[in-house]
C-alpha cells in the first residue's frame, strides 16, 4: 500500500520513473519487515540508515572494490592490515540494530514469527554467539 501511494502521483505525471531506487527501498523496507520486524520507512527516503547500508554494501566507492580485491587476493595482506569487507559504520550499524531490536523483544516480550525471534532462540539456547547471530542477520539482509 505504501509502495502504491508512492507511486500514484509519479503515475499521473507524464514522463519517466527511475525505479531501480524505488524498488530497492521497497525491497529494503520488505526484507527489514519480514525478518526483523522493523518498520525502515526507506520509501521515499533515501538517506535511511538501511537504505545508506544498502547502498554501502551493493554500491561501494572504487577504493572499496580495490581493498576487497586485495583482501580476496592475499591473506597475508588482508591479515598484516586486518582488512575487512564491511566498512566499521556497516558492522556497527547491524551490531547495534540487532543488540536494540533483541533488548526490545526481550523488555516488552514481543514475540513474531519470523528470522530474527528464531535467530533469537538459537542465541539463548546457546548453539550460536552473539557475533554469529549478527552476522546471520546481516546476510539473510543481503541475501533478500
Amino acid at each position: 500500500d505504501r509502495m502504491i501511494d508512492y507511486l500514484m502521483p509519479m503515475a499521473e505525471k507524464d514522463g519517466s520513473v527511475e525505479m531501480k531506487e524505488i524498488l530497492s527501498s521497497y525491497t529494503t523496507e520488505s526484507i527489514a519487515s519480514v525478518a526483523f520486524g522493523l518498520e525502515t520507512e526507506c520509501l521515499g527516503h533515501p538517506d535511511s540508515p538501511f537504505r545508506k547500508v544498502g547502498k554501502a554494501v551493493f554500491e561501494p566507492p572504487a577504493w572499496e572494490n580495490i581493498k576487497n580485491f586485495i583482501a580476496i587476493s592475499s591473506e597475508t595482506i588482508t591479515n598484516l592490515f586486518n582488512l575487512g569487507f564491511n566498512s566499521q559504520e556497516t558492522i556497527d550499524f547491524f551490531m547495534g540494530t540487532v543488540k536494540d531490536t533483541m533488548k526490545y523483544r526481550e523488555e516488552k516480550n514481543y514475540e513474531r514469527n519470523d528470522f530474527f525471534q528464531l535467530a533469537m532462540k538459537i542465541y539463548k539456547d546457546n548453539q550460536m554467539t552473539f557475533n554469529e547471530m549478527a552476522a546471520n542477520c546481516f546476510v539473510f539482509f543481503l541475501a533478500g
